[in-house]
């Protein structure tokens, strides 16, 4: 198993066992829909919560888990890559179908890192006496995310430059 199959997986993992661990700690009724200031403005029950976030996390990392099995079946012309005859000549073509992989699973592992924070966040609120969502700390893990997806976005287009001969 590659290394990013073990995070992605890591990733999935990290999300139920902290649902798992917080679940019992929640009240029945909690705040689950916050406006831009962190204040709660919409309330359900925790058990609604979790299943609609074990749906979103399920469908996510089908996806993300299924994306680079998907992209060894799909014709060539249908594979969107810089310098594209070269690095699926024959004898690159594996080599660059798993370093793809990899980058998909990268992808999938950010998003699900934030939706892991965003729960975390949620979970947080929800054990404080007035729940409000921390927007700071919200939007730090936007920010890291999209900074994240900026350098994957950069270090896959440099990857798949034509070497100098």
């Amino acid at each position: 198993m590659s290394n990013m199959r073990f995070f992605f997986l890591l990733s999935v993992a990290l999300g139920f066992l902290e649902g798992l661990f917080f679940y019992s700690l929640l009240p029945d009724r909690m705040a689950i829909h916050f406006n831009a200031s962190g204040r709660a403005d919409g309330w359900g029950s925790k058990h609604q919560f979790f299943i609609f976030y074990g749906i979103i996390v399920v469908v996510m990392s089908l996806l993300f888990w299924g994306l680079p099995l998907v992209i060894r079946l799909v014709p060539e012309s249908l594979i969107n890559l810089p310098n594209k005859g070269y690095w699926l000549a024959p004898e690159r073509k594996k080599q660059t179908l798993d370093r793809l992989s990899d980058q998909m699973l990268f992808t999938g592992c950010m998003a699900l890192l934030l939706m892991d924070g965003i729960l975390f966040l949620v979970i947080k609120a929800n054990l404080s006496a007035i729940p409000a969502l921390p927007t700071e700390w919200m939007w730090g893990l936007i920010v890291v995310f999209i900074a994240a997806n900026v350098a994957w976005t950069i270090s896959l287009i440099r990857s798949f430059r034509r070497p100098k001969e």
